[in-house]
């Protein structure tokens, strides 16, 4: 009798710790303090136009891209976060180019470097809906390599604003996950053309605004 009193109660101290672990456990972590890493990708495309007199639309030049975001920075108390992000995407040459990349290789890229600034809406639970508001530099180029010899254009100019929006799952206080969408607004005010015979580098005439639309998913650490 004794040995099976002892028994059930051990099995009633196993199944008390056992529930408050998984209570612990389902309980979302404490919200985070002091330094933030985060990595973006997604697929993103344009809207708009190179200049406003011409009705080539941004697209025809580049269709699509994949890009692959670096976010590292400082969490400002519970709410707010302020740091710097860079990225790189690889791209589809757009229509316009379809019959010189049939017959040569292209590689379309764009890298993007600048500031932002996060509110985190619920920083202590599980779900953490964010938004986003930053400025950044896009430079967005294509490599067309003829047998004749090679062509590099691209065009350069300033993202403002940037803007974007997510939900972070917190799982622990290291590490969380989620979707995430950004529409980054901008005007491309300077293009560049060199060939193997000659170079040019000169401001945009009438240059339009357009806009990069991406969705995807980012993986956080210190969240």
């Amino acid at each position: 009798m004794r040995t099976r009193a002892i028994l059930h109660a051990g099995l009633a101290f196993s199944a008390v710790v056992g529930h408050v672990s998984l209570a612990r456990a389902a309980e979302p972590p404490a919200a985070a303090d002091g330094f933030q890493a985060a990595l973006r990708v997604g697929y993103a495309r344009p809207i708009g136009k190179l200049q406003s007199q011409a009705a080539l639309e941004l697209g025809n030049l580049f269709e699509a891209e994949i890009p692959i975001v670096l976010q590292a920075g400082w969490r400002l108390g519970d709410y707010w976060y302020l740091g710097a992000y860079g990225s790189i995407a690889g791209g589809t040459p757009g229509s316009v180019f379809a019959e010189p990349c049939s017959l040569s290789n292209c590689t379309a890229v764009s890298y993007r470097v600048g500031v932002e600034a996060l509110v985190y809406l619920v920083p202590d639970g599980l779900l953490d809906p964010w938004l986003g508001l930053g400025v950044g530099y896009d430079v967005s180029r294509l490599d067309i390599e003829e047998r004749s010899g090679k062509l590099f254009t691209a065009v350069h100019g300033f993202e403002i604003p940037r803007l974007a929006a997510g939900v972070d799952v917190r799982f622990s206080r290291l590490f969380a996950f989620g979707p995430t969408i950004d529409f980054a607004a901008g005007e491309y005010t300077r293009r560049t053309v060199e060939t193997d015979r000659y170079s040019i580098d000169r401001p945009i005439t009438q240059s339009a605004w357009h806009a990069w639309f991406s969705a995807g998913l980012r993986w956080v650490v210190f969240p």
